[in-house]
């Protein structure tokens, strides 16, 4: 396996891993590898910090080398343990043990100046979830981790692009500085040619060569990359699992308001109204009452009828019905990006029906957050059969077994937020069968942002798994930006525009033809059949669906003139692969 290259007698590594296993099975054991290095720092988000060392524990013991130093606390307390990890540097190495620092971002950017007067190098420094120092204008946590002098970096995360391959540069720089050349050159012989190559107008010269620059870039990332995918690794490690994205349409009271926003916003408006709009639109997908409550409206949220004016909570409703009906040890994570959703969820259905639950948003203080993942995980559906988790703050790092269900009540632009969030059941000591169910409001914004999820992942695709001959495109064109903002008088959108990519849908029947056994949704299909408007069952081996944009979009419908084309000007930054701004609302 090459997956370290070594530069002026140094180490470094890129672990690009995308089985979504715990640390546990991917992380700690590769430390120990490194047998000569002696001293260790771990920078890791601070809910992974007591995770690390749980893991430390699990694999050598608690009792054994390296020593660990665990810095969970910020002030005073946190200072004395990083000087006292550095002042006993001195003593281990003259007696050959080894330690270990495990310590947060925000901890580790704090104390910058105390790693700078470290005069002795650090064996190996490892940065996990490392698609944080992505930001190609630098940061401050980028600038400390480089101070700090290691004879090897290991750079750990499930997602080496998001956005754009000026991302996966500001990585690969890190690990391995220089390798690539400078950022423009980076961008004038890697980027450029690779995102004109997947315009759909792109001329043979243009793909020819953006597919060579392609193979050229993972022939030089691949002597210091290790990258395994889900497919490949996790069936034989784990029980299996399915994704079904569910297509709901819209209530009457959805469809008018959604229409209101949308014919309100047609004169051009600013770059922050139009994000402002988008970020209504969402919300009025998942309730109408979100959209109330934001406008200072009563909201009306104690009615029990209200839960159907929204397609997607009635499909829910039903759906965790079902779940407690046909199977009633099992427990479901409900995921969200709007902790209001969390509320609008948990009165209108889950106090409705009487259901036990938690919730971890961020009003939970961090020291609670673990203790109540373990009450979770241990506790029976009777005591708690439903887990409302906030995707910005539970999102990363959490492991729940305890369920093996998952609900994305609501898609995140930025793809690495949702495959995030829905792998927190689907981790080492799952012994279940695992099935995500993906809400989706047809016709809406929500089918956009899948769609352009779906072709961000389709970069990472080309460039860093080494596979080509798929279209994507880099930018929006006006008729997508106008997509943003139309309402499709459809089942989906998205099958619309793939035409037989997709399966046919035609109700419980079309589930069997896909494969699918679960009976709570096969249920839902029979009896929501005119709410539940379209499912797809992912398969493990799908591509994600590239030719979406290369489909001619319908914008003949009633919302065309509120499609605000004017927001082209404003909107272009946004939807642009060259920002590095793109979708992180």
């Amino acid at each position: 396996m090459n997956s370290a290259s070594t530069t002026d007698s140094v180490v470094h590594a890129l672990l690009s891993d995308r089985t979504i296993l715990n640390v546990g099975l991917t992380r700690s054991p590769f430390l120990f590898d490194f047998s000569v290095l002696q001293q260790f720092v771990v920078v890791c988000p601070s809910s992974l910090v007591s995770n690390w060392a749980k893991e430390f524990d699990k694999w050598i013991g608690r009792a054994s080398q390296p020593k660990r130093v665990v810095i969970k606390k910020g002030g005073e307390e946190g200072l004395q343990q990083i000087r006292a990890y550095f002042s006993s540097m001195k003593h281990q190495l003259m007696n050959q043990t080894g330690q270990v620092l495990i310590i947060s971002y925000d901890l580790f950017r704090m104390h910058a100046a105390q790693f700078q007067d470290l005069n002795s190098t650090v064996g190996l420094l490892v940065v996990d979830e490392g698609h944080r120092l992505k930001n190609t204008a630098g940061s401050l946590t980028l600038t400390a981790l480089e101070s700090l002098q290691s004879d090897a970096r290991l750079c750990i995360t499930a997602t080496p692009i998001q956005n754009n391959l000026s991302e996966f540069y500001n990585l690969v720089n890190f690990v391995c500085p220089g390798l690539l050349g400078d950022l423009n050159t980076f961008r004038r012989d890697y980027e450029r040619p690779i995102a004109a190559s997947n315009n759909k107008n792109a001329s043979s010269e243009q793909r020819s060569r953006g597919a060579a620059q392609s193979r050229a870039l993972e022939e030089t990332t691949k002597t210091f990359m290790l990258r395994r995918l889900q497919k490949d690794i996790l069936k034989s490690m784990l029980p299996p699992r399915t994704e079904a994205l569910l297509f709901c349409r819209p209530s009457a009271e959805q469809s008018k308001l959604y229409r209101s926003i949308t014919s309100g916003s047609k004169s051009t408006g600013s770059f922050s109204d139009a994000l402002t709009t988008l970020t209504t639109l969402r919300k009025v997908c998942s309730h109408p009452f979100l959209y109330k409550l934001d406008d200072g409206g009563p909201g009306g949220v104690g009615d029990p009828k209200a839960v159907l004016q929204s397609g997607k909570l009635a499909v829910l409703d039903s759906l965790l019905q079902s779940i407690r009906a046909t199977a009633p040890n099992d427990k479901v994570v409900i995921v969200s990006n709007f902790t209001s959703a969390l509320s609008i969820v948990e009165s209108l259905v889950l106090d409705q029906r009487n259901y036990s639950h938690l919730r971890l948003d961020g009003t939970t203080d961090l020291q609670n957050r673990q203790p109540l993942v373990d009450s979770f995980n241990r506790s029976t559906p009777d005591k708690s059969f439903c887990l409302l988790l906030s995707s910005k703050a539970g999102g990363c790092g959490l492991n729940l077994i305890g369920a093996n269900r998952l609900v994305m009540l609501d898609p995140d632009w930025n793809p690495a937020n949702d495959v995030q969030a829905m792998a927190r059941i689907y981790r080492e000591g799952q012994t279940k069968p695992c099935t995500i169910y993906r809400l989706f409001t047809s016709g809406t914004v929500e089918e956009v942002i899948y769609q352009r999820q779906s072709q961000k992942g389709n970069l990472a695709t080309l460039t860093v798994d080494g596979r080509s001959g798929q279209n994507t495109t880099g930018r929006f064109t006006k008729e997508e930006i106008s997509d943003c903002f139309t309402l499709k008088d459809c089942d989906c959108d998205t099958k619309r525009k793939l035409g037989s990519q997709w399966a046919v849908y035609d109700g419980s029947e079309s589930l069997s033809l896909q494969g699918c056994v679960d009976e709570p949704l096969i249920n839902v299909a029979e009896s929501l059949s005119e709410t539940l408007a379209f499912v797809h069952i992912v398969d493990d081996d799908e591509l994600a669906p590239l030719s979406v944009v290369d489909k001619e979009i319908d914008s003949a419908s009633d919302n065309e003139s509120a499609a605000s084309i004017a927001k082209g000007d404003t909107m272009k930054a946004l939807y642009d692969s060259d920002s590095n701004d793109e979708f992180e609302f």
